[in-house]
């Protein structure tokens, strides 16, 4: 997924996967902090509102203390995707 997200970035500024520089690189890590993450609409009901915006308001999972996900990528989600890009490059260097 994080190489998905990356590539959709790319596509969107209609950048070439092998060409980035690290101005594109900047930019996505600052987009990802900032951006919300698209609405999943339910299969049963794909013309409905998401439930994330439901599920936000509600209280942390009783049984696991699980907060409901947010609306926004999680510091963890962009740790991740910094790291599977470093590495995605570093072995095309390599190759």
């Amino acid at each position: 997924m994080a190489l998905l997200r990356w590539f959709r970035f790319l596509w969107a500024v209609e950048v070439a996967w092998s060409q980035p520089t690290r101005t594109e690189a900047r930019d996505f890590s600052r987009w990802i902090r900032i951006a919300g993450k698209p609405p999943k609409p339910h299969w049963r009901s794909p013309d409905k509102a998401s439930a994330s915006a439901v599920t936000q308001a509600k209280a942390p999972n009783p049984i696991t203390g699980k907060r409901a996900p947010g609306q926004k990528y999680a510091s963890s989600t962009v740790a991740h995707c910094e790291s599977v890009l470093r590495q995605f490059y570093a072995h095309h260097i390599e190759v």
